[in-house]
């Protein structure tokens, strides 16, 4: 099937034109044969030009259908960059918080590490309190006796 020539009709008024062309007009040898070539792929395509008659009606409605589809596609697409957007926004809010987060376990570490060295000083005057009182009681005990 020739480029510009889709239906039955337009193939068989190009026929008609180079054929008039051809008859009407003086033209060289090498154009002649390129006519006659274009003639003959013409006549070849009518059966294609036929069907492709015959199949125009639902081309035509597949390709509204792509274009209703592509244009539900892009409408989809701008939700899914809004949302990405959103998740983006929510991952960087998460990521702040988890820094903080950080911070203040280190802040906590901290002050863990102060509260055991309290510890270990309350049970160090805790032992010597023990140690008084032991000395007190062993005093007293050994006052009486």
């Amino acid at each position: 099937m020739v480029a510009k020539c889709h239906t039955v009709e337009d193939v068989n008024n190009e026929i008609k034109d180079l054929e008039y062309r051809m008859t009407t007009s003086s033209i060289s040898a090498a154009e002649e044969t390129r006519t006659i070539k274009e003639l003959k792929q013409l006549k070849e395509s009518i059966p294609k030009a036929k069907r492709f008659s015959e199949i125009e009606p639902s081309i035509k409605a597949l390709k509204a259908e792509k274009n209703k589809l592509w244009a539900e596609v892009k409408k989809i697409r701008g939700e899914e960059d809004k949302l990405n957007a959103e998740m983006e926004k929510i991952r960087k809010e998460l990521e702040q918080t988890d820094a903080e987060k950080d911070t203040t376990r280190a802040a906590l570490d901290a002050i863990q590490v102060k509260i055991e060295k309290v510890d270990e000083e309350l049970k160090a005057l805790y032992a010597q309190k023990d140690e008084k009182r032991e000395a007190y009681w062993k005093g007293r005990f050994d006052f009486k006796t």
